[in-house]
């Protein structure tokens, strides 16, 4: 629920900044790419690239071998790093930008 709000006050944001055809490009979109993009390909990709192993191992060890969660626990501080970077940016970029 939390990141749900925290997105909403960035796409808020993003949002008031933007002409009516762009906002309707940015929420029909927006709804597009994070379904499938960030959470069904984002996770895959980034175990993948993370645990240095195949997108397709990555797959099939998601849909197949859920008992082997050694590629995530090898994974986890790269995932754990890139997660707080990533949350660290938006804090600055909200907080401290200009108006």
């Amino acid at each position: 629920m939390s990141l749900s709000f925290d997105n909403a006050v960035v796409n808020a944001r993003v949002l008031e900044q933007l002409t009516p055809g762009q906002q309707r490009f940015f929420l029909s979109w927006g709804l597009v790419i994070p379904v499938f993009g960030v959470r069904i390909l984002g996770p895959l990709l980034l175990l993948s690239l993370a645990g240095g192993i195949g997108l397709g191992e990555a797959l099939d060890a998601a849909l197949h071998k859920p008992d082997q969660y050694e590629l995530l626990a090898l994974a986890e501080p790269r995932i754990l790093a890139f997660g707080g970077m990533f949350l660290l940016m938006v804090f600055l970029r909200y907080f401290l930008d200009e108006f």
